[in-house]
C-alpha cells in the first residue's frame, strides 16, 4: 500500500471516529433520556394500576376487561400495559428500576429489553392468553417431534449399516422425548382445563372499610392507606382479610422479606381486633372500638434495630381466626 492510500485510510478511520463519537453524544443527550423516560413511564403506569387495585377502586380478575378497555383509550397496546403491571409488581421501586436499567443494559436501555430480557415469558398477556400461547407452544413442539421422527424414517431407508445404528439409536431418544412430552402436555391441559378455586372478593367491604374514621395505618396512623392483603390475591387471599399500611409501606411489604417479622406486633395486634370489625361491618351496627394511638407512637421504640439480635424471639404461629363472611 502506497503512502497515499495509507493516508486515505487513516482519514476513513478517524473520520468514522468522529462520527461515531458525535452520534453518541447525540444518542447520550436525547435517544437514552427518551428510552428511560419510556421504561419509567410504563413503570409509574403498572404502579398505578396496582395503587387503584389495593384501595379496591378498581378489580383485574380473571375475565376482566379493565386492562384491555384502559389500553383502547391511551391507544397502546393492552400487551404493553400487562407488562408494565408486571414491572412494576416485580421492581416496586424506582431505584430497583434504575438499577436494573443500569446493571443490564448500560446506557443502552429500552422498553423491548425490558419486556424480552428482564420480564417473564408472556408477561404482556392476561392469564388465558398466557395459558394458551403455552399450551400453543407445546403442541408446535410436539409436531415438530414428530416431523423429525418421520425424516428419521426416510433417512434410515437409504442410509448405511454404521448410519442405521445411529439414525436408531436418535429415534429411541426422540421416541421417549416424545412420550414424556404428550404426558406432560395431557397434564397441563387437565389441570388448566379444571376450574381455579375464586377467592373472597368485597370490593363493598373495602371501601366500607376506608369509610371508617377509627382504621388508620397501623404504623403510621395515616388516614390515607391502601388495603394490603395478607395472602396475595394471586394466592387467592381474601379481601376480609387485609390491614391497612401507607402506599410507601404497602410497597415496602411487597420488596422486604423481613417486613411482616419487623413489624409482627402490630400487625398480629389489627388481626386480634379484626373479627370485631368484620362484626361491624355485618351486622351494620356502626358501633366503633376505640383505637389504642399511644402504641402507634411508641412503635419504633418496640421494633428492633438492624433487624434484632440473636436474642430476639422467634415468630410465633399465627392462631387462625374463623370469621362469618357473607
Amino acid at each position: 500500500m502506497n503512502r497515499t492510500n495509507q493516508m486515505n485510510s487513516v482519514g476513513i478511520k478517524n473520520s468514522e471516529d468522529d462520527l461515531y463519537r458525535e452520534c453518541k453524544d447525540l444518542r447520550d443527550r436525547y435517544v437514552t433520556p427518551g428510552a428511560l423516560l419510556m421504561i419509567e413511564g410504563y413503570w409509574r403506569i403498572g404502579a398505578k394500576f396496582i395503587e387503584y387495585e389495593a384501595t379496591g377502586k378498581i378489580k383485574r380478575e380473571r375475565g376482566q376487561e379493565t386492562v384491555k378497555k384502559i389500553a383502547g383509550k391511551l391507544n397502546l397496546w393492552y400487551t404493553n400495559l400487562y407488562a408494565a403491571i408486571k414491572f412494576a409488581e416485580l421492581y416496586p421501586t424506582m431505584a430497583e428500576v434504575r438499577f436494573i436499567c443500569r446493571d443490564k443494559f448500560g446506557d443502552s436501555p429500552s422498553w423491548t429489553a425490558i419486556k424480552t430480557q428482564v420480564l417473564p415469558k408472556n408477561a404482556g398477556l392476561p392469564r388465558d392468553d398466557q395459558h394458551h400461547e403455552v399450551l400453543s407452544e407445546a403442541e408446535r413442539a410436539a409436531e415438530k417431534l414428530e416431523r423429525i421422527s418421520g425424516e428419521l424414517v426416510v433417512l434410515a431407508a437409504d442410509a448405511t449399516e454404521d448410519e442405521i445404528e445411529a439414525i436408531q439409536n436418535v429415534q429411541a431418544e426422540v421416541a421417549v422425548i416424545s412420550a414424556q412430552a404428550g404426558k406432560a402436555l395431557k397434564r397441563a391441559q387437565d389441570v388448566l382445563a379444571f376450574p381455579k378455586e375464586s377467592r373472597e372478593v368485597d370490593s363493598e367491604y373495602l371501601a366500607w372499610l376506608h369509610q371508617q374514621d377509627d382504621v388508620c395505618c397501623i404504623l403510621t396512623g395515616d388516614l390515607d392507606w391502601n388495603a394490603c392483603h395478607l395472602r396475595s390475591r394471586g394466592a387467592q387471599g381474601s379481601d376480609y382479610w387485609v390491614f391497612p399500611l401507607t402506599h410507601a409501606l404497602h410497597m415496602e411489604s411487597h420488596a422486604d422479606p423481613a417486613f411482616f417479622y419487623r413489624h409482627r406486633q402490630m400487625i398480629a395486634e389489627w388481626f386480634y381486633r379484626l373479627p370485631s370489625i368484620h362484626a361491624r361491618y355485618l351486622d351494620g351496627t356502626g358501633q366503633k372500638e376505640e383505637l389504642d394511638t399511644s402504641r402507634m407512637a411508641t412503635r419504633d421504640q418496640a421494633q428492633p434495630q438492624g433487624g434484632g439480635s440473636s436474642d430476639d424471639p422467634q415468630p410465633q404461629e399465627a392462631v387462625a381466626l374463623t370469621v362469618q363472611v357473607r
